[in-house]
Order: C-alpha cells, then structure tokens, then sequence
C-alpha cells in the first residue's frame, strides 16, 4: 500500500491526504500536491478569468449534488468564522460601524440596554435613527420593538409614559376623590 507519493510538478515526496482524490487514476489521487495544483488553478485563472469562472459554473451545475454537499460541509466546518464575517459585513453595510465599534458602544453602555438597563451583551440591537441614519445606542428586542412601534416620536413616547403613570396613580385618585367627598360632605 501507498504511504506516500512524488507530486510531478514540485517532485517532493507528501502522504496522499496532500493530494486531491481523483478517479481513474492508480492511486486513486491526483498527480500533483493540493498545493500546486491550487497554484496551476490561480495561474489558469490569471490568465483566462472568464473562462475559469465559466468552466467551475459548468463543473458546480453537472455536479449539483455533491456541490451543494461540499458547500454545506464548508458552512459546518466554518460556521463561527462565516458568522463572524457575515455580523462584519451587516454592521458596515447596515449602521456603517465596525465590530470594534459594536463592542466600543456595548462597553460605554455597561453590556446592558441603553432604555431598561436589561444585560444583553451581543443580543443587544443596534439602535439608529432612521431619518439621521445615525446610530443612538444599542437595546434590547423589546425596547428596540416598542421605540419603533412608537414612530421613534417622543411626543408619543411621552404620551404612553403619561398614561402608564395615570394609571398607576387611579387608585390614588381615586382615594382622593373619595376623601374629598367626604370632607365636603362634613363640611356641608
């Protein structure tokens, strides 16, 4: 059994998980190492981009299967750094900061929500002002939620602060209402 093999372009002399399986072949691996011939795919690619990107679509739609197999081993096997390049691109598209800046603000806000106080850490929402497209702070989902349901218009705001606290008053008003009866009542 082969233990090792010579690739044809470099000559030297690698174990066979260095070279890329390939059908029909003795060994059943390709004649040169996965790092030349990575080096002959960009140098193929240097030369004849369209052509290269037009062979490898022709290549992924005969092989549909077992492209999408390999792509989502990719995702498996890379899924906290995709996730991390993913949450870099939304943050610069989307609020126009970077994860430094993400992690600056939640450090200024204590890891909690700039309204409740709640702790989130990275569950905290990025919070910007849709008509200044300037980023406010970071929240939580529920206060994120209910600022937007509240038009972010503090007039509103304002009025369901009001209402809760009359609310919560009403029992003393109540009281009041009643003692003032009475009090008249007596006096009357």
């Amino acid at each position: 059994m082969t233990v090792g093999k010579a690739c044809r372009i470099c000559k030297k002399v690698k174990g066979l998980s260095d070279f890329h399986k390939a059908n029909g072949t003795r060994d059943g691996h390709r004649g040169e190492c996965k790092k030349c011939n990575s080096a002959l795919q960009k140098a193929r690619y240097e030369r004849d981009p369209q052509t290269a990107v037009a062979r490898s679509k022709r290549w992924q739609a005969e092989n549909r299967e077992r492209y999408l197999a390999s792509q989502r081993q990719h995702r498996r096997k890379n899924r906290a750094r995709l996730r991390a390049e993913d949450r870099k691109r939304w943050l610069k598209a989307k609020y126009g900061m970077t994860p430094e800046d993400f992690d600056a603000l939640l450090e200024r806000q204590g890891h909690r929500c700039a309204i409740c106080g709640v702790p989130g850490g990275e569950d905290l929402h990025v919070d910007h002002d849709h008509q200044m497209n300037e980023v406010r702070g970071l929240l939580c989902g529920k206060c994120n939620k209910a600022i937007g349901l509240l038009s972010e218009d503090p007039k509103i705001v304002r009025a369901a602060e009001n209402y809760l606290i009359d609310w919560r008053l009403k029992p003393y008003r109540e009281m009041i209402d009643e003692m003032e009866k009475s009090a008249l009542e007596l006096l009357g």
